[in-house]
């Protein structure tokens, strides 16, 4: 049998509140339908969103010498870091 749209409304909101573990996800949810319903929203990965902090955490520390020291702290060679810093 098919869902009706508050059925599937309701499957969508518990899938959110059992992968957040709490109900907050229906209030994020709400949130979302009710700011782009109907249009493509783009949410980015985990990696995308970490490299993102990344990359400003060491633009905000780099101090116009210190290369090798944000290499050494995120792990990333002293030329990955003069990228990150002249981007």
């Amino acid at each position: 049998m098919a869902k009706n749209g508050s059925d599937f409304l309701s499957d969508i909101e518990d899938r959110f509140n059992e992968v957040l573990g709490a109900p907050d996800g229906t209030i994020a949810l709400r949130e979302i339908l009710k700011l782009h319903a109907g249009t493509e929203i783009y949410i980015p990965s985990k990696t995308e969103t970490f490299i993102a902090y990344r990359d400003e955490q060491i633009r905000s520390s780099f101090d116009g010498s210190n290369y090798a020291e944000l290499a050494r702290l995120w792990h990333l060679s002293s030329s990955q870091i003069r990228t990150i810093v002249h981007r």
